[in-house]
């Protein structure tokens, strides 16, 4: 039979495999979007979602504006694992990464969704300061679960 001691240490290692089994996945399955890197493309239709990214400067910052319009004819939901709901890369003319809006931001670790009614549009803001004078591109992308949904734009700094 066990002793008290076999006993502790089987309910130890139970506890152990149980805690590393559950560790390092998702139940969901879907990657994290932080670190991915969007295809450059301008903004497009994708499953009637049209997608664009406008921008402004004043005062040596850029203001831009991720759009998601809903043409689908019906209601559609976005669903996201975490607070972070878009992101963006800028690069410069060279394509060298100049700044990644997630890199060293944290968001909460929530589960959320964004409805948007046909016809309506989903927008989120960033801005940017301090960038050298040159030519840009700034990719935008929607981290929602199971969405491919992005936009680009070129701009200058002058």
């Amino acid at each position: 039979m066990f002793t008290s001691r076999s006993l502790i240490l089987f309910c130890i290692c139970i506890c152990l495999f149980s805690f590393i089994a559950g560790c390092g996945k998702s139940s969901s399955g879907t990657q994290n979007h932080k670190d991915r890197e969007p295809y450059d493309g301008g903004g497009k239709v994708t499953g009637k979602i049209q997608t664009r990214v406008s921008s402004k400067q004043d005062d040596g910052t850029v203001h831009f504006v991720f759009h998601l319009k809903n043409e689908s004819g019906k209601e559609k939901t976005f669903h996201f694992n975490t607070g972070q709901r878009f992101d963006f890369i800028i690069k410069d003319s060279q394509g060298k990464k100049i700044k990644q809006y997630s890199k060293g931001r944290i968001f909460t670790q929530a589960l959320g969704e964004e409805k948007v009614k046909k016809g309506e549009e989903l927008t989120y803001k960033a801005k940017i300061a301090d960038l050298p004078k040159g030519k840009y591109t700034v990719t935008f992308w929607l981290t929602a679960q199971k969405e491919d949904l992005k936009a680009s734009r070129t701009f200058e700094v002058e």
